[in-house]
């Protein structure tokens, strides 16, 4: 008897476990991760209408994974200092202010160029190899 309720005991520990990294994600996946990839759609959408020209796609993916990165790292100050109001307020502004602080960095060491050059590259590749394949 006392096995078998050191075993169920067990498994309630191992559910409670599970149902809070569930909850964990999906307060992750919403509170954060959602306020924070359309911070960043809004940030390159300005970006499109006020310099009047198209955006390069290094450019896209660095305000991105830089925006939305600061923000994942940032998750854990986020949900705790704020209240359920306010988080995605804050997701926000930490999403866009990093992406300010970046594009700076990325303007100034000229990274975009270097990530458009790739990406012309690699898609010119997959070309490549596709006719070959049609041959």
């Amino acid at each position: 008897m006392l096995l078998f309720q050191r075993k169920m005991q067990e498994v309630a520990v191992a559910f409670f476990a599970a149902t809070e990294i569930k909850y964990g994600f999906w307060e992750l996946f919403f509170k954060i991760l959602i306020p924070s990839i359309v911070a960043v759609s809004v940030t390159i959408a300005i970006k499109s209408r006020v310099e009047g020209k198209r955006i390069s796609m290094g450019m896209i993916l660095s305000t991105a994974i830089i925006g939305i990165g600061v923000t994942y790292m940032c998750s854990g100050y986020i949900l705790k200092y704020t209240s359920n109001e306010g988080t995605v307020f804050a997701a926000s502004a930490v999403t866009y202010s990093a992406e300010k602080i970046g594009g700076y960095f990325i303007y100034r060491i000229k990274i975009d160029i270097i990530l458009d050059a790739i990406i012309h590259g690699f898609k010119d590749m997959v070309l490549n190899i596709f006719k070959k394949n049609q041959k």
